[in-house]
């Protein structure tokens, strides 16, 4: 996960991946690292969606790791269009979740 961490944070410092904040004047939020599950941030682009597969793409490559798509979802804000959220789905071979449950 370190690798993983090191190619995003060089993409981010790259200006290519566009990190989210929760307010405004807030920090950047790219990723959150628990245990065994990841959580991107990020534009709702599908230009965004395809820095994030590279991202992913560059790291299983290195690792010989896979992304579990079946697993995998993303979530919107209320204010992303629905053909965008759908694209960005497409995109990223995952389905799109309302909910995404709770967490510790």
């Amino acid at each position: 996960m370190d690798r993983l961490n090191q190619i995003i944070e060089d993409v981010v410092i790259r200006g290519a991946w566009k990190p989210a904040t929760a307010s405004r004047g807030g920090p950047p939020l790219s990723r959150l690292f628990f245990v065994d599950d990841l959580i991107f941030f990020g534009e709702a682009t599908v230009e965004q969606a395809r820095v994030i597969k590279q991202c992913l793409d560059m790291f299983c490559a290195a690792s010989g790791e896979k992304v579990s798509t079946h697993k995998s979802m993303v979530f919107f804000s209320k204010n992303t269009q629905a053909n965008t959220a759908q694209e960005i789905s497409q995109e990223l071979n995952m389905p799109i979740t309302y909910d995404l449950g709770r967490y510790l």
